[in-house]
């Protein structure tokens, strides 16, 4: 299951304004897998102009996976975790 997590992950976060907004922090949500609901909490840091993320899962007892790419788009965060 957490092969099949990592693989398939895309997490999109959407706000309503991204400009001005802090969105620095840790952002906390469920991810439902078939009939498993998975805590998941994203934490993120602002260096210089870039977005810096890591994942956490307590239910798989997965901390401070690194997160690939965080961005904003439009009105909205992307949240990219790669399992390579």
């Amino acid at each position: 299951m957490r092969k099949f997590l990592l693989a398939l992950m895309w997490v999109v976060l959407g706000f309503s304004d991204l400009t001005g907004q802090n969105f620095t922090g840790s952002w906390h949500g469920v991810l439902n897998v078939q009939s498993v609901k998975l805590r998941v909490i994203f934490n993120i840091e602002k260096t210089g102009d870039s977005l810096i993320s890591t994942m956490d899962s307590p239910d798989q007892g997965a901390m401070g996976l690194p997160i690939s790419r965080t961005y904003p788009n439009g009105t909205e965060l992307v949240v990219s975790l790669s399992s390579a």
